[in-house]
């Protein structure tokens, strides 16, 4: 089993944004070697996985106080409704805020 990953490799897995891994390298959070690959000019970046997975269980994975993360769905007006209709089924609280406003109350009609 090889002990190290590529920063490729730790996109995949971690699910995280190539900014925020890229950040974690050059702020010494996620440690790294650089080394030149054979037979090539160009260098690659290696994690150990021992760092990797310390580093990973290190991330909270939320900066608000109620652990929600902020995601980013594109929809028209019609499938907003009915991504609406169906949190109102769940348990889940609706918290749907359209990005290019403060804030918006749209009436839920079945």
């Amino acid at each position: 089993m090889n002990n190290r990953i590529s920063i490729n490799e730790v996109l995949a897995t971690s699910g995280l944004s190539n900014n925020y891994v890229r950040k974690s390298i050059a702020n010494g959070k996620l440690p790294s070697t650089l080394e030149k690959m054979e037979g090539r000019e160009t260098m690659k970046r290696w994690i150990e996985v021992s760092d990797y997975e310390a580093w990973r269980s290190s991330i909270s994975g939320s900066k608000r106080d109620d652990g929600r993360n902020k995601f980013v769905i594109y929809m028209t007006p019609d499938e907003e409704l009915q991504v609406r209709a169906m949190l109102a089924e769940t348990e889940v609280v609706n918290t749907i805020v359209r990005a290019n406003l403060k804030s918006v109350d749209v009436e839920v009609t079945e």
